[in-house]
Protein backbone atom coordinates (compact mmCIF):
# COMPACT_ATOMS: atom_id res chain seq x y z
CA UNK A 1 0.00 0.00 0.00
CA UNK A 2 1.17 3.35 -0.78
CA UNK A 3 1.55 6.69 0.98
CA UNK A 4 -1.99 8.20 -0.65
CA UNK A 5 -3.83 4.80 0.24
CA UNK A 6 -2.68 5.17 3.80
CA UNK A 7 -3.81 8.75 3.82
CA UNK A 8 -7.04 7.53 2.51
CA UNK A 9 -7.53 4.86 4.80
CA UNK A 10 -7.07 6.34 8.13
CA UNK A 11 -9.54 9.46 6.69
CA UNK A 12 -12.14 6.39 6.08
CA UNK A 13 -11.50 5.03 9.46
CA UNK A 14 -11.91 8.24 10.78
CA UNK A 15 -14.99 8.64 9.38
CA UNK A 16 -13.82 12.24 7.74
CA UNK A 17 -14.62 13.43 4.40
CA UNK A 18 -11.84 14.84 2.38
CA UNK A 19 -13.51 18.42 2.87
CA UNK A 20 -12.85 18.17 6.11
CA UNK A 21 -9.40 16.95 6.79
CA UNK A 22 -8.46 18.92 3.91
CA UNK A 23 -9.38 21.93 6.11
CA UNK A 24 -8.01 20.40 8.93
CA UNK A 25 -4.61 20.01 7.27
CA UNK A 26 -5.19 23.62 5.67
CA UNK A 27 -4.92 22.18 1.86
CA UNK A 28 -7.89 22.05 -0.29
CA UNK A 29 -9.76 19.01 -0.88
CA UNK A 30 -8.24 18.73 -4.47
CA UNK A 31 -4.85 18.69 -2.96
CA UNK A 32 -6.55 16.17 -0.95
CA UNK A 33 -7.37 14.00 -3.97
CA UNK A 34 -4.15 14.33 -5.16
CA UNK A 35 -2.58 13.25 -2.08
CA UNK A 36 -4.94 10.31 -2.21
CA UNK A 37 -4.48 9.44 -5.90
CA UNK A 38 -0.73 9.01 -5.38
CA UNK A 39 -0.44 11.85 -8.31
CA UNK A 40 1.20 14.31 -5.72
CA UNK A 41 3.84 13.32 -2.23
CA UNK A 42 2.64 15.03 0.58
CA UNK A 43 4.82 17.51 1.95
CA UNK A 44 6.80 17.01 5.62
CA UNK A 45 4.13 19.73 7.21
CA UNK A 46 0.78 17.60 5.74
CA UNK A 47 2.38 14.76 7.12
CA UNK A 48 3.05 16.28 10.49
CA UNK A 49 -0.09 17.50 10.56
CA UNK A 50 -1.81 14.49 9.64
CA UNK A 51 0.11 12.39 12.20
CA UNK A 52 -0.95 15.21 15.34
CA UNK A 53 -4.82 15.42 13.84
CA UNK A 54 -5.22 11.83 13.92
CA UNK A 55 -2.75 10.46 16.06
CA UNK A 56 -1.40 8.30 13.69
CA UNK A 57 2.46 6.94 13.22
CA UNK A 58 4.04 8.81 11.11
CA UNK A 59 6.92 5.87 9.64
CA UNK A 60 3.84 3.62 9.25
CA UNK A 61 2.24 6.62 7.53
CA UNK A 62 5.16 7.49 5.31
CA UNK A 63 6.97 3.66 5.18
CA UNK A 64 3.72 1.24 6.14
CA UNK A 65 6.14 0.38 8.85
CA UNK A 66 4.37 -0.44 12.37
CA UNK A 67 1.21 0.30 14.26
CA UNK A 68 -1.29 2.86 11.97
CA UNK A 69 -2.54 4.69 15.11
CA UNK A 70 0.01 6.10 18.13
CA UNK A 71 -1.14 5.93 22.15
CA UNK A 72 -3.44 9.10 22.12
CA UNK A 73 -2.03 9.62 25.74
CA UNK A 74 1.41 11.41 24.44
CA UNK A 75 1.63 13.85 27.65
CA UNK A 76 0.15 16.51 25.43
CA UNK A 77 -3.12 17.82 24.68
CA UNK A 78 -5.00 19.42 21.85
CA UNK A 79 -6.26 22.95 22.70
CA UNK A 80 -8.97 22.29 20.06
CA UNK A 81 -9.93 19.35 22.34
CA UNK A 82 -10.77 22.04 25.33
CA UNK A 83 -13.82 23.68 25.86
CA UNK A 84 -13.83 27.52 25.21
CA UNK A 85 -14.07 28.65 28.85
CA UNK A 86 -11.21 26.53 29.62
CA UNK A 87 -9.36 28.16 26.35
CA UNK A 88 -9.30 31.38 27.87
CA UNK A 89 -8.72 30.27 31.42
CA UNK A 90 -5.46 28.14 29.85
CA UNK A 91 -4.49 31.78 27.99
CA UNK A 92 -4.88 33.69 31.02
CA UNK A 93 -2.33 31.54 32.79
CA UNK A 94 0.11 31.77 30.37
CA UNK A 95 0.04 35.22 30.29
CA UNK A 96 0.65 35.74 34.16
CA UNK A 97 4.06 36.90 34.97
CA UNK A 98 5.84 34.16 36.68
CA UNK A 99 5.83 35.00 40.27
CA UNK A 100 1.83 34.63 40.06
CA UNK A 101 2.51 31.11 37.95
CA UNK A 102 4.13 29.82 40.47
CA UNK A 103 1.53 31.21 43.31
CA UNK A 104 -1.31 30.18 41.65
CA UNK A 105 0.68 26.27 41.23
CA UNK A 106 0.96 26.13 44.35
CA UNK A 107 -2.32 26.69 45.19
CA UNK A 108 -3.69 24.22 42.12
CA UNK A 109 -1.72 21.86 44.34
CA UNK A 110 -2.66 22.38 47.79
CA UNK A 111 -6.17 21.98 46.17
CA UNK A 112 -5.32 19.23 44.63
CA UNK A 113 -4.02 17.31 47.95
CA UNK A 114 -0.32 18.01 46.20
CA UNK A 115 -0.70 15.81 43.26
CA UNK A 116 -1.11 17.05 39.75
CA UNK A 117 -1.90 15.03 36.67
CA UNK A 118 0.25 15.36 33.32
Amino acid sequence: MDIGKRIRKIRQDNNLTQVALAKELGITQTSLTLLETGKRIPSDRTIMSLCHFLHVNEDWLRNGIGEEYTAHDSGFIDIRDIGKEDQAFIYSYIRLPEVKRQIFRECLAALCGGKHES
